[in-house]
């Protein structure tokens, strides 16, 4: 069983041209740039959780079935047609331990296969490779002190954000003379046209409480809401 292989996924994307031509070298060159800005983006701060797979029968059994059903055949990105797309985004809430944090990481993991044997099949240049950023809350609110750093920013740009565990470290509040560390790079990002995906142990109604509505607004643009407190109705 494998977790979220982005160094697989990194290898696989070097596409085999047999005996290429100079145009051909241009382009492997080309990728490989790509996929080294890729793996220094990505790399960092993804969890190991080598179990949360698809295929690892023990752990599906666990999940709550509304996971199952919203996550297992979601697709956060993909490659198609020669280029980078990237999904629907989820904003998870529900009691701990329904598997939500590692549902999300399980469907990036899918994806990033799945984009991988899509790219070796066309067997041509590839744009550039979606940016993925998955952070903690607590991560987030150890950088509000320097808003613009290296961390902030790369969070602030990625293609696609992963705020785990919202609701647990305080970021909806702000030292003196700053703007609160969720709701300013949700701003950011709502304005860049980017996908936020999110996990909350809070139900809709505390995080607008916590957050505020705008707040909870911007993380439900663009997004399946997957709520596991009351029926589990999907709303938009």
């Amino acid at each position: 069983m494998s977790g979220f292989d982005f160094e697989g996924f990194i290898r696989g994307l070097k596409l085999d041209t047999g005996n290429p031509d100079k145009a051909d070298e241009r382009d492997r060159d080309a990728n490989e740039a790509r996929l080294a800005e890729w793996r220094r983006v990505t790399a960092g701060g993804l969890p190991d959780w080598a179990w949360a797979n698809w295929c690892n029968e023990a752990w599906t059994r666990r999940l709550s079935p509304r996971v199952r059903a919203e996550l297992g055949s979601w697709k956060p990105f993909e490659f198609a047609g020669g280029c980078w797309r990237i999904g629907e985004a989820r904003l998870v809430i529900g009691p701990s331990g329904c598997g939500k944090s590692s549902g999300v990481f399980a469907s990036l993991s899918a994806a990033s296969r799945a984009s991988r044997l899509a790219a070796v099949a066309l067997g041509k240049a590839f744009g550039e490779p979606p940016t993925l950023v998955w952070l903690t809350e607590k991560k987030l609110v150890e950088a509000q002190g320097e808003r613009k750093s290296e961390l902030y920013r790369r969070a602030e740009v990625a293609s696609i954000l992963v705020i785990d565990e919202l609701g647990t470290a305080g970021g909806h509040v702000s030292q003196v003379g700053q703007f609160p560390i969720i709701a300013g790079i949700l701003e950011e990002r709502y304005a860049a046209g980017l996908s936020t995906i999110a996990t909350s142990g809070l139900s809709r109604v505390a995080i607008a409480e916590r957050y505020g509505a705008g707040t909870l607004r911007r993380l439900m643009h663009g997004s399946v809401i997957v709520d596991l407190f009351g029926s589990g109705v999907n709303t938009r």
